[in-house]
């Protein structure tokens, strides 16, 4: 037994020392790897995004709900008219009943840029409505003259003409209706007077 031990002793004296395995050990105990060069990750594919107005409209609606102080939610309303979306007309007819009379002049003050025909039907139904305030409602019959439409005329002189409405509102209408359809043009410009050499 004891020449089968010092012939294992030799063996391992001569084999040298065992490596741990791979697994067991760090990578400072294993042999260097050969260095590879370092390839550049690239960047992952982006993600489908939403067009830019779709951004747009999505972040504008974001800011209008998110709880602000008026002013901030007045000056929101009015991005969604600078947008010239016409998706947004329902939400901002929905603003004109906000408790707040600065968000319902906002929300006047952006329907207004978009001429057509719902525009001009939230419009009418501002002056209509019962809740808005009179100075909403002055805003609105203004606002009328922008669409510049046979109907909307016909609105503006059912509001001077008729009696369910206050004295203001009729005048309004009248003084719309005298500056944005008046029959007279306007006088021509003047030609610059000759210079004398």
């Amino acid at each position: 037994m004891g020449a089968v031990l010092t012939a294992l002793v030799v063996l391992t004296l001569v084999a040298g020392p065992t490596k741990p395995p791979a697994s067991l050990g760090s990578p400072k105990q294993e042999e260097p790897a050969q260095a590879t060069p370092a390839q550049p990750k690239c960047p992952p594919p982006p993600a489908t995004r939403c067009p830019d107005a779709d951004t747009s409209l999505a972040r504008a609606l974001a800011w209008v709900a998110e709880p602000a102080p008026e002013e901030i939610r007045a000056l929101a309303v009015e991005d969604l008219g600078f947008l010239g979306d016409a998706r947004v007309l329902n939400t901002l007819a929905l603003l004109i009943l906000d408790p707040s009379p600065t968000v319902q002049l906002a929300s006047v003050r952006a329907v207004r840029t978009y001429p057509m025909t719902r525009a001009e039907e939230i419009l009418a139904n501002v002056v209509r409505h019962p809740y808005p305030s009179e100075a909403v409602k002055l805003y609105a019959l203004e606002s009328l003259a922008f669409q510049r439409t046979r109907s909307a005329r016909q609105f503006l002189e059912h509001v001077r003409d008729g009696g369910q409405y206050s004295t203001r509102l009729q005048a309004a209408a009248r003084q719309t209706l005298q500056r944005a359809w008046s029959a007279t043009p306007a006088p021509a410009p003047k030609a610059p007077p000759p210079t004398k050499p």
